[in-house]
Order: structure tokens, then C-alpha cells, then sequence
């Protein structure tokens, strides 16, 4: 009996130590994992690796810490699971893989379980919860997480309304109603005389400048009237799309149409780096000709690049 009593508390203490390494192990590559996406993310600022490059090299360094290992969140004590939340948080973000949403939310639920989903990192669990739903336009689950918890930082998530007709069709992207309320799907029409894929978000700075000087030069903002469409990504907040509204009722010419990460949107829409910010595209029978990425360095030289482009795309290169 003795016997069988020590080996029980052999059994006890080595499991106690193989579990005591795992967590140590799994605190040690969420380190590694936020330090390599610090270095990443300063390539991307200086455009030495695209939003796409970012994503797949971040995604190959999380299954080279984690791959293969089995995950059980409920075993785990409270600084560790918090670690695995901000690694799934980082990946959720930057890969939008349901995989890790979901893993968000089995790591949420064992928090909230503890009372302790309050605090994470740089705020409450339940604001990054928010967060990810909205960037990967799960506005439902936002909606349901919003009404759960009333202090959530915007609980504003527009009604989603799509036309079964219109599902299948090609080049879709959301109308926003007059009121910013809604979105609405559409199809948009691409032919010979849509020359212009602007990828903006109205409430980057870099954005707003470029929109300034465009409306504000009579020629480019006659082209564009006529053959831009303008399209506003949707990958973090959603705030911005009430004040488009507004923008798209006073510009009806310049009109910002919304993509969403959903619906298999981004077959329409694959030629295009989406998640890289503020970008111009200039097309020929629908193909890329000329690309002119970002802002500046100045309103003159913009205006001058953008004149450049035009006459190029009309020159026949």
C-alpha cells in the first residue's frame, strides 16, 4: 500500500513539473512572438515587407512556437493564459484566421470564468474581443459582446443588409446608407472607364490630405468623379463610417463604398493589397498599370505624381 502511495505521489509531483515547464515554455515564446512582431512591424512602417509578407512571416513564427502543441487553456494559471491571449490577439489581428478568433474566445470564456477578463494588456479582454469581431466583420457576435458589456469603448456596429441576388455577383462592396446606419451589398461596376482604385481610410491623416487635395484641384477631381471608385477597407475600427456618411451625402461624386472581410469579398478584389493604406491603383481593361502608394511627401509633389499617372495611363503605357 505504501508503495502504491509513493508511486501516486511520484506520478503527482512529475505531472505538477511537466506542467509548471509547459507554462514556463509557453511564457517564453509569447515573448519571442511579440518581439519578432516589434522587429516586423518596423520593416512594414519602412515598406521594407508588404501587409501580406507581414502576415504570412508572423504566422510562420507562431506555428514555429506553438504548432503541434496541444493548448488547454483551463489548466493554465492566470499570467500565462493572459500571454496566450496576446499572442492569439496578434495573430487574430494581423491574420484574421477564424482559428484564432476562436481561440480568443475559448481563452475569454476560461477568464471570464475566473473574473478576471477586466484587464488584459492595453485595456480590457473584452474591448480586443470587440475588436476582432469588427475587423473580421462578425458584427452579429460584436453586436451580442456589446450588449453583454455596456462599458465597451463604441458599441456602435452598423446592420449589415445583403441581397441574395446580389451575393454571387462580381466586384461586391457595402453602400453605406445615408444615415451611417447600414451597409448595404452591392456590385459595383468595373469597365473601360474605371480607370481608379483608391484605397482609403477616411480616418487616416494621410487620407484626408489626399481627399482634401483631390477635391480641391478642379481637373483631378473631375477625373476622379469620373472614373475613380473609392474604396474604404475595413480591418479595425468601424467609427469612421457615421462621418463617411456624412462625407459621401455632401460628395455624392467621390462616394466611399466599404469592404468587408466577408462573403468571399476578396476574390473581387484579390489584385489588391487591402490592408496597405492609402493606395492608388491605376487600371487599363481592368489590369494594373501604375500604382502609386501612399501620401506626399507633400500636396504639390502628390498632385504632381497624380497628373503624372493620368497622362500615363492615357499615354498608352
Amino acid at each position: 500500500m505504501r508503495s502504491i502511495i509513493t508511486i501516486a505521489a511520484v506520478l503527482f509531483l512529475s505531472g505538477c513539473q511537466q506542467s509548471q515547464q509547459s507554462q514556463e515554455s509557453i511564457t517564453g515564446k509569447s515573448t519571442i512572438l511579440t518581439n519578432y512582431e516589434d522587429a516586423q512591424k518596423q520593416k512594414l512602417i519602412k515598406s521594407e515587407i508588404t501587409s501580406a509578407e507581414h502576415s504570412e512571416r508572423f504566422k510562420a513564427k507562431y506555428n514555429e512556437l506553438f504548432g503541434g502543441q496541444k493548448l488547454e487553456f483551463a489548466k493554465y494559471d492566470d499570467k500565462v493564459l493572459k500571454e496566450l491571449w496576446l499572442a492569439s490577439y496578434m495573430m487574430a489581428s494581423y491574420t484574421l484566421g477564424q482559428e484564432y478568433v476562436q481561440q480568443m474566445e475559448s481563452i475569454f470564456n476560461n477568464l471570464k470564468r475566473r473574473g478576471i477578463e477586466g484587464e488584459c494588456f492595453e485595456g480590457p479582454c473584452v474591448d480586443d474581443l470587440f475588436s476582432i469581431y469588427l475587423r473580421s466583420s462578425d458584427f452579429s457576435k460584436a453586436r451580442q459582446l456589446a450588449q453583454q458589456y455596456p462599458a465597451i469603448r463604441t458599441g456602435y456596429v452598423p446592420d449589415i443588409n445583403e441581397d441574395a441576388s446580389v451575393l454571387h455577383k462580381p466586384y461586391r462592396l457595402y453602400k453605406i446608407s445615408p444615415d451611417g446606419k447600414s451597409l448595404n451589398l452591392i456590385s459595383t461596376h468595373i469597365d473601360e472607364k474605371k480607370q481608379i482604385i483608391a484605397l482609403m481610410n477616411p480616418e487616416c491623416h494621410f487620407a484626408q490630405q489626399a481627399m482634401d487635395a483631390i477635391s480641391a484641384t478642379p481637373d483631378l477631381k473631375d477625373y476622379f468623379e469620373k472614373h475613380a471608385l473609392i474604396v474604404y477597407p475595413v480591418y479595425s475600427s468601424i467609427a469612421g463610417i457615421a462621418k463617411t456618411a456624412e462625407w459621401n451625402k455632401k460628395n455624392p461624386k467621390l462616394e466611399y463604398f466599404v469592404y468587408l472581410n466577408k462573403n468571399g469579398l476578396r476574390e473581387d478584389w484579390k489584385q489588391y493589397d487591402l490592408k496597405a493604406l492609402t493606395d492608388f491603383y491605376f487600371l487599363k481593361n481592368n489590369r494594373i498599370v501604375y500604382r502609386i502608394p501612399g501620401w506626399g511627401p507633400s500636396k504639390k509633389e502628390f498632385i504632381a505624381e497624380m497628373r503624372n499617372a493620368i497622362n500615363k495611363l492615357n499615354s498608352g503605357i
